[in-house]
């Protein structure tokens, strides 16, 4: 059985990887600036999902702390941007 430590840790390196996955997903399909309109979407998306749905339909037992999930999901986009970045220059 999974604890509730080992599952936060899970989640929050899954809310990371979906901000570099979407940012460079959107730097992949597109040129120029667009993976920017990609990393704003998921912001939007996880802001919703983490503040809204999840206070109303996640389960206690697997719910965390809303700020928290946000935050790392918004770390995986700031990494990506970085990178990016660095990467064009």
């Amino acid at each position: 059985m999974i604890t509730n430590k080992e599952f936060n840790l899970v989640s929050q390196i899954s809310h990371t990887g979906w901000g570099l996955a979407i940012t460079f997903a959107g730097k992949a399909l597109l040129l120029g600036y667009w993976y920017l309109i990609f990393a704003g979407i998921y912001i939007a998306y996880a802001l919703i999902k983490e503040f809204w749905y999840d206070s109303r339909y996640e389960t206690p037992d697997v719910r965390g702390s809303n700020l928290e999930d946000f935050l790392f999901a918004l770390l995986g986009t700031i990494i990506a941007i970085i990178l990016i970045l660095l990467h064009s220059y």
